[in-house]
Order: structure tokens, then C-alpha cells, then sequence
């Protein structure tokens, strides 16, 4: 029992006329004609639950947190069956337009027969009530196209009329009639059959509720199981589908799919803590807001990121980057240049290479600490039952290992670490103050001492104190931190005292101890710190605390601390290695030139990446310390984690930022989606392979997005043949839209003449304009440079061609200008990823050709211009183009042809 195209459009039209009276908010996107249950029924399907007669009460966060009565309706029902698009019938529903299938359902299996599917867009306009029609019928491989119901019913209706006047006409007028008829007959098949009349303005994706078969599959993939690669040529739907997957993955519909415990709910039905989504930079970021916005997602700056800033924003929150430039400060020179081959053999020894030295500095340190000599100090009975204790667990072979170890050792020995840590306490302070105070009874020397003191606070320390990692702890540990307010005398002074007779006491015991530059120039000013009668017993005490009291305070102080120490040391060694996993120029700039105090941006990466690690461990296996440890790295990890994550443009992020913002995965349940097309590329640190991404995660997959809804075969065939050139691999998409000799064909202009070239755009933007019923339809001009984008939209705007007829030209820095439709928009080619346009002009490409761009970027930059644009695609040059780039100027018509229609 299959239904007729027109009516559907019927069904569709009394629905929306329903919908449009009672102020529906939840409207149909599409429909299916089905036998359900054995009862024959209309299936319309919706995009949010079906609250009934209530309206949602929303929190901050935008989760609906309750709903309240309303004297309206959100969705519609008196005409059918309302099935929300993620709950699993509605999966059904969207892959399928014919035949029968078994629903699971709490009372037992149901079947469900499908005749026919439809997708659309409602529509709100005067007679238009729905756009983008797309129909199925079950026994026909045809899907049919339709810009609106209107024109659907339009046709009918014609036929209809004359039909009614046949039964009424004389014999000469009804063969008239019956001519008249069969032509539109003839026109209704013609139209019935064709896909191309609204594709023009309305196949760009840019807001499509319901996927196609092959999106919504990929969208319904690896739940909460491991990490997700959509890959897509130009307009294939990668990042539609990547924001409806999030939509998908934190609707209370996944229950269906996955069984959650009460935890894992809290986190994922909230907004606040439940996604992410990640761009490569604020203009992408912008743009796909409105999408995200149409799924109900809450797309502020708080879950619409851009990796970049984000990552400098959680160095800070992770207090790898404080004001007190320890322990790194920012690299700020990398220019989008890599520390790390970016590769995924490389990437992996890097981090294998980090935690190998992370593992061996915390055993050295126990068994250090194992086999000193104790026999000579009064806590000798203290220290022999620690070693005691670490021999007989020596065999740590993970973190999780050294982790427990450090857990024992600090609720075994806490009594005997709280007794030294007090006598060291008193006794340091009941020296420090008895030197303050004859120091303090010196005006001469307190004046001297306090303008040297002042201006320490104010430089950087010397070499010799930036070359000592372990400066950071030594001064943590035995309280000698220096403060961060505004300058106090008698404070500062303490802290140096203490500090300067702690290690003059520790030398008898510890001979690597060793005074700084200014330690010698304090000891010249305060010749009392030399020696003093309690040295004995406070460098025994000093002694315990920097080798037994270290060990026993726990994980705070020993696993998570000591991680920036660790890689300073780490990327020292490599350094002197010579090793060719990086980029020797700049690591010997942080290292030597920057006293290996600033980190570079794949570092960052890299930090957040291991303790992300690190943190992920405590939590599995420790989840008392975990809730309970006040700590930087926890506290950011528990407050950026997220069971949901997205990633747009995914290569343009190196390997090792896509590691990192991965290692950001919730505990509970993890989701983490990547999108992208590897030819568009655009940075020089990108990825450029899926295979170096799969090979450093486990469990990722790819999966392929391979028909193209944006473009026209012309431009697609171009799209490929750059492909091809670029990647040396044939390109995988294809065109959705039949190809079509009435497509417009591109077109290319080439002269010496600036003057020429831009008369030459304004005279093709005048033929479209009149083509699209003298309205502009979005067109774009793309540059090479930024800096030439006013003075050409000035010139090009003030052509008569365009004045005359109110076509304004508007320069877009920084790509912005987004919404601004009435206006031909001019870009720099390097900032145009993500946009779309029904009309593209490159000017003067030849000119970002000579730039030397590295890489195959040119092709790239190509390849991304072309791939904005719908139907139409000019190009002006001054020269011929090199030999190489021949194939280009191949597929443009250069013979004068316009686009005059």
C-alpha cells in the first residue's frame, strides 16, 4: 500500500497547518506511513521528546531540569504518532523507507512495516510549510526532491482544474484540454524526477534534522566505546553528524541503547558537565553555533571552544603556568612550528620516553632512600622500618604500583613523620628568629639586607637556582616558600634565614647540598648563619625530612608534584641525546637560552596529556584519594573532564593535541567524536594521517562520510582531481545532485589588468544576481592576503555594475561578517574553513602560488576555496598558471563564456 508523492505532501500540509495553528514548538521534520502493532498509523518524527502538554523548565545550563502546565501543546499528536529521531524506533525510521522490522519494546517484540519516508524542514512562511523535501516509497530506488509542498501540490492542482473542465468541453476544446494535460503530466514526471531544482539554495547541510542512512549510522556508532573518526570530503555532513551525535549521546533516549547507572546519569544528563566541542579556531567555532543551537545544545563559550586558548587556559588551572613563573612560563615564539615530529612512532616514544623517566626517578628515589646508611642518626629505628617497608615492596612495575606504595608508606609512618617534622620546626624557627633579631637590632644592616631582598623579588632568579629542579619541592617541603603579596621585610628575611642555616646545618650530613649565588651573598651579610649550636640536631632533622619525610607524605607530594620536575630533567636529557623525536632548534632554546623554564604548546599538550593519565589511575584504583586529595591536577581533571567530546576540523590539531584533549574523557563513561578531511588540512602542525591518530589511541575507528550534498559534479570532479594530485589517492565522495548539462561551468578570467579582472567579477556577480531573481545569494571572494581585503572591496563596490543595483562589497577580517547575506562578502583564503557559499571567486590566485607555501598548501588552500561554493566558481589570474598546477586551469573555461542564463 504505498502512497502517493502527492499525498504525502497533503499529509505533510494538514500537519503543519495543525502545527502552525496550536503554536507547536516540537514540529515534525519527517514522516512514514506504517503498519505498527498490526494498526495502520501516520509516524511523524520529531526533534525533542514529547512533553505533552507541558513546556520544559530550563536551569542555567539550558537542561531541562522539570516541566511546568501550559495551556498549549509542544507537539502535536492528534494526527498521527509523534516518535522522538533518537529513541530506536525512530533509528528505524530514519535508515529505512520500506519493509519490515522488529522493535523491541518493554512489553516484547512489535512489528513494524514501512511504506515510505519522508524528511523535511518546517517551514513558517506563507504557503511554504516545509523546504528540503526528501521522499522514499518502498519498491522504488528513486528519492525524490522537492524545494517545497507548494510546488508539489501547485502541479496537482493545475491538473486537477483541467481535468474537471475535459468533462465539460465541446470536442475541439477537449483535445486542447487533453494536450494541456498531458503536457503537465509530462512536466509533474519531469519534476517528480529530478533533484536539481532546489538544491541550488537548499542542500547545503547547514541545518538538516533528520541524516541520511549512512550519517545516522555513523551518529548511532561506538557508544561510549572508545574514540570515533568521521571522515568526509566537502559538504559529506562530518560535522552535522558529529553535533548530532552529541545531541544523541546525552539524551536520557541513550538508555536505550546502554544501560546507566545513576552516576553516570548525573553526569550526562547535565549540560554543565555532560559535552565539549573543540575547534581549531573561534571563526569555525562561531559559525556551527546555530546548528548546535537547533539540536538544543547550550553552545556558549563554556562548551564551544577553541583548543588553543582553552589548553593555555588549563595549563593555568592545572598550575603548570602560575604567576609565580614556576614551574614554567608560556613559549611564545613556536609560530605554529612543532617541538615533536609529528608522527605517531615519534609521539609514542616521547610519552613512552616520559613515563619511562617519570617511573625511574621515583624508584631511584625510594631506593635511594632504602640504602642510605641510618646507623648514625637518633632516628635510626624510624628510618630502618622504612626501608624495611619499601624493600619489601621493590617491585613496582606501573604508576598504580608506585601509587599504592606512596599510600602505605604515608598511613604507616605518619606518626614518626609528624615527631621529626615538629622538632625540625622548632628548631628552625628558634634559630632563624634568634639571628633575625640581632640583625634587626643593625639599622645599617637591616637597611642593606632589605633593599637586597626587595630587588631579588623583583628579578628572576639566577642560573644556578633555574638549573636546580628540585628547588620547587626542596623549598615546599621545608615551608620556604617565598610570599606573593606586596613586599614584607621581616617575612623575607625569615624565609632566607631559614633556608640558609637549614642547608648550612644539612651539609654535614648531605654533601650534594650546595648554596646559590645568593645563598653566598647572604652568608656575606650574615655571618651568624655559619654556625650555630643546634646545627647537629637540625641537620639530623633536615636530613630525615628531605629523604624519609618525603617518601611518607603521600601521593600529593610524591606521584603528582614532582611530574614538572620530572620533565624538565626528562627534556634535558633529550636534549643532550641529540634525539630526532624533536625539534632540536627550539628545545635548545628552552632548555639553555630559557633556562628550561617556559613550556612549548605541544608541552602543554604533552603535561596535560600525563597527569591526565596519572589522575585517570587514582580514580579507577584509589577512589578515596581521588574524591578527597586537594590538588591542581585533580581538581582541573575533575572539573574539564567530560563523558562527551567533540573534535571539528580534527586535522588541523596535531597528534599530540588530539591525544591530550582525548586523555579528557569523563571516568564514568567516555565518548570521544572526531571529525575532519585530511586534503583539508590547513595548518602546518596538523594531522596528516588518520593511522598516526589510531595508532597511538586504542579501540579509535574510522568510519566514512562519501556523498557530498554541497557541491555540483562540476565542482566536485575538480574537488577530486586536486585530491588526487595532492594525496596521490583517489577521493572516495561523490556528488549527491545528478550531473547536469545546465550547470554552470567554471569559469576563469586571466590579465595583467587589476582594473579588467575586477570589472570581469562584477559583471559575473550581475548574472547571478539576475539568475537568482535580482537577489544575492551568499557570494564569496577569496584573497591571498588579508591586508588586501579593503581596498578591494572598496574598488570592486564602487564599480556602477554593482552600485547601481545596491550590490554592497564588505571585507571580512578575521572571517567575520558571517550572518551578512545581502552583501558579496570578500575573505582571505586563509581563514574561510567551515563556510559555505552558493558562489565562489578566487582573485588572483597566481599570487598566493608564488608565496613558496610548503607542503602541497597551495592545492590545499585551493582545494578548501573551492569546496565553500555550491554552483558557481570564478577565478581571475594575471598569468597562466605553472605547468604542474595545468589540471586546474583544465576544468575552467577560459574562452569568454558567462553564466548569462
Amino acid at each position: 500500500m504505498k502512497k502517493k508523492i502527492r499525498d504525502i505532501a497533503q499529509n505533510i500540509k494538514r500537519h503543519r497547518d495543525y502545527e502552525i495553528a496550536y503554536e507547536i514548538t516540537n514540529n515534525a521534520i519527517g514522516c512514514s506511513h506504517v503498519i505498527y502493532n498490526n494498526v495502520e498509523q501516520q509516524f511523524w518524527l520529531v526533534n525533542s521528546e514529547n512533553l505533552g502538554g507541558s513546556k520544559p523548565i530550563y536551569d542555567f545550563n539550558n537542561n531541562i531540569v522539570g516541566t511546568r502546565s501550559d495551556s498549549g501543546i509542544t507537539t502535536y499528536t492528534a494526527d498521527g504518532r509523534p516518535i522522538y529521531k533518537n529513541l530506536k524506533i525512530g533509528e528505524v525510521l530514519i535508515l529505512n523507507h520500506e519493509g519490515k522490522h522488529d522493535i523491541q519494546t518493554p512489553r516484547g517484540i512489535n512489528q513494524l512495516e514501512i511504506f515510505n519516508r519522508t524528511t523535511y524542514i518546517p517551514s513558517k512562511k506563507d504557503e511554504e510549510y516545509a523546504t528540503n523535501i526528501l521522499i522514499r516509497l518502498a519498491g522504488d530506488g528513486k528519492t525524490y526532491s522537492f524545494r517545497d509542498i507548494v510546488q508539489i501540490l501547485s502541479i496537482q492542482r493545475e491538473i486537477d482544474r483541467d481535468k474537471e473542465k475535459l468533462e465539460k468541453a465541446t470536442d475541439e476544446e477537449a483535445k486542447i484540454l487533453l494536450q494541456r494535460i498531458e503536457t503537465k503530466e509530462q512536466e509533474k514526471k519531469s519534476y517528480l524526477d529530478k533533484a536539481q531544482g532546489f538544491i541550488r539554495k537548499c542542500a547545503q547541510l547547514r541545518y538538516q534534522p533528520i541524516l541520511d542512512p549512512a550519517q545516522e549510522s555513523i551518529k548511532r556508532s561506538k557508544i561510549f566505546d572508545g574514540t570515533l573518526i568521521i571522515n568526509g570530503g566537502p559538504g559529506t555532513g562530518k560535522t552535522t553528524s558529529l553535533i548530532q551525535r552529541i545531541k544523541f549521546l546525552i539524551s536520557p533516549s541513550i538508555e536505550e541503547y546502554k544501560v546507566l547507572t545513576q552516576t553516570q546519569k548525573d553526569v550526562l544528563f547535565s549540560q554543565k558537565t555532560s559535552w565539549i566541542f573543540y575547534s581549531p579556531n573561534e571563526l569555525l567555532a562561531l559559525f556551527l553555533r546555530n546548528s548546535m543551537k537547533s539540536e538544543e545544545l547550550t553552545a556558549d563559550s563554556e562548551r564551544v571552544k577553541v583548543w588553543t586558548s582553552h589548553k593555555n587556559d588549563l595549563v593555568k588551572i592545572y598550575r603548570f603556568v602560575s604567576e609565580t613563573k614556576r614551574p614554567f612560563l608560556i613559549y611564545n615564539k613556536a609560530r605554529g612550528i612543532n617541538l615533536f615530529t609529528n608522527n605517531a612512532q615519534s609521539i609514542s616514544t616521547i610519552i613512552e620516553g616520559l613515563e619511562n623517566s617519570y617511573m625511574n626517578f621515583q624508584k631511584g628515589k625510594l631506593n635511594k632512600a632504602a640504602e642510605i646508611d641510618v646507623t648514625p642518626f637518633k632516628w635510626k629505628r624510624a628510618g630502618q622500618s622504612i626501608q624495611r617497608h619499601i624493600k619489601e615492596r621493590d617491585n613496582a612495575k606501573s604508576i598504580e604500583d608506585l601509587i599504592g606504595l606512596f599510600l602505605s608508606l604515608a598511613e604507616t609512618f605518619k606518626n614518626e613523620t609528624d615527631t621529626n617534622s615538629a622538632e625540625y620546626k622548632t628548631i628552625i624557627e628558634k634559630v632563624a628568629l634568634r639571628i633575625q633579631v640581632i640583625i634587626q637590632k643593625d639599622n645599617e644592616r637591616t637597611a642593606t639586607l632589605s633593599a637586597l631582598l626587595k630587588q631579588w623579588k623583583t628579578e628572576t632568579a639566577g642560573t644556578e637556582e633555574d638549573e636546580d629542579e628540585e628547588t620547587d619541592i626542596e623549598q615546599e617541603d621545608f615551608e620556604e616558600k617565598e610570599e606573593l603579596t606586596t613586599f614584607d621585610f621581616e617575612k623575607e628575611l625569615f624565609i632566607k634565614l631559614k633556608s640558609l642555616c637549614r642547608k648550612q646545618a644539612l651539609k654535614k650530613y648531605d654533601r650534594n647540598t650546595k648554596l646559590s649565588k645568593r645563598d653566598r651573598e647572604l652568608l656575606a651579610l650574615i655571618p651568624e648563619v655559619t654556625e650555630q649550636k643546634e646545627y647537629d640536631s637540625l641537620g639530623q632533622a633536615a636530613y630525615f625530612k628531605k629523604f624519609f619525610e618525603r617518601i611518607t607524605k603521600g601521593i600529593a607530594a610524591n606521584i603528582l608534584r614532582e611530574v614538572p620536575m620530572i620533565y624538565k630533567k626528562y627534556r634535558r636529557e633529550q636534549l643532550s641525546l641529540k634525539s630526532d623525536n624533536w625539534n632540536l632548534t627550539i628545545l635548545d632554546e628552552l632548555v639553555k637560552k630559557d633556562r628550561n623554564s617556559r613550556i612549548h604548546p605541544d608541552e602543554q599538550a604533552l603535561l596535560l596529556l600525563f597527569v591526565n593519565k596519572i589522575v585517570l589511575k587514582i580514580c579507577k584504583s584509589f577512589r578515596i584519594q581521588f574524591n578527597s586529595i586537594n590538588h591542581p591536577y585533580i581538581n582541573g581533571f575533575k572539573t574539564h573532564c567530560k563523558p562527551v567530546i567533540g573534535i571539528d576540523e580534527a586535522t588541523d590539531f596535531s597528534i599530540i593535541d588530539l591525544i591530550a584533549i582525548n586523555s579528557f574523557g569523563h571516568p564514568e563513561l567516555s565518548s570521544v567524536t572526531l571529525s575532519g578531511d585530511l586534503m583539508q588540512r590547513m595548518t602546518s602542525e596538523g594531522l596528516t594521517s588518520w593511522q598516526d591518530f589510531t595508532q597511538v589511541i586504542p579501540n579509535s575507528e574510522v568510519k566514512n562520510l562519501n556523498i557530498s550534498y554541497r557541491q555540483s559534479p562540476t565542482l566536485l570532479s575538480l574537488a577530486k582531481a586536486i585530491y588526487q594530485k595532492s594525496t596521490k589517492q583517489a577521493a572516495n565522495y561523490v556528488s549527491y545532485i545528478e550531473k547536469d548539462d545546465a550547470e554552470p561551468k567554471p569559469l576563469m578570467f586571466i590579465s595583467p589588468k587589476e582594473d579588467d579582472k575586477l570589472q570581469w567579477i562584477a559583471d559575473r556577480i550581475l548574472e547571478i544576481y539576475r539568475a537568482h531573481g535580482d537577489s544575492i545569494p551568499s557570494i564569496a571572494i577569496f584573497l591571498p592576503e588579508e591586508s588586501q581585503l579593503e581596498t578591494f572591496a572598496n574598488y570592486l563596490g564602487g564599480l556602477d555594475t554593482l552600485a547601481d543595483v545596491g550590490i554592497p562589497v564588505k571585507a571580512c577580517r578575521d572571517g567575520q561578517v558571517l550572518g551578512d547575506e545581502t552583501s558579496v562578502r570578500v575573505f582571505s583564503i586563509k581563514v574561510i574553513k567551515g563556510l559555505e557559499f552558493e558562489s565562489v571567486f578566487f582573485h588572483n590566485i597566481d599570487e598566493l602560488q608564488k608565496q613558496n607555501l610548503a607542503n602541497n598548501l597551495f592545492l590545499r588552500y585551493l582545494y578548501v576555496g573551492l569546496s565553500r561554493a555550491t554552483f558557481y566558481l570564478g577565478m581571475t589570474i594575471s598569468n597562466e598558471l605553472p605547468d604542474e598546477f595545468a589540471f586546474i586551469a583544465d576544468s575552467f573555461d577560459k574562452t569568454g563564456k558567462t553564466w548569462t542564463i
